[in-house]
């Protein structure tokens, strides 16, 4: 059984979601994030473009990304990284 992470990440970067979803469909896991809206859960796959344009990040949103598989650990660093503007190139 895969463990689950999770991390909390504050979004600052202007990059697109489709880059965001491009870069982590290599990963051998299941990548969510979470987003509270006006009391509301919402929850989508990263590796989903329309779910992302769904949910509607803006700099600012306080976010919790999780994941679930053989490569959760390095799937949520690499969100990390995406949004702090550090991803490898």
């Amino acid at each position: 059984m895969n463990d689950l992470v999770e991390l909390e990440v504050m979004l600052t970067e202007k990059q697109t979601v489709v880059e965001l979803s491009h870069c982590l469909q290599s990963y051998k896991a299941e990548i969510y994030l979470r987003k509270v809206v006006n009391g509301v859960v919402h929850v989508v796959n990263l590796k989903s473009i329309l779910g992302l344009i769904n949910v509607r990040l803006k700099n600012g949103d306080q976010v919790t990304v999780f994941a679930e598989g053989p490569e959760a650990a390095d799937a949520v660093q690499a969100v990390a990284a995406f949004f702090s503007g550090k991803q490898k190139s």
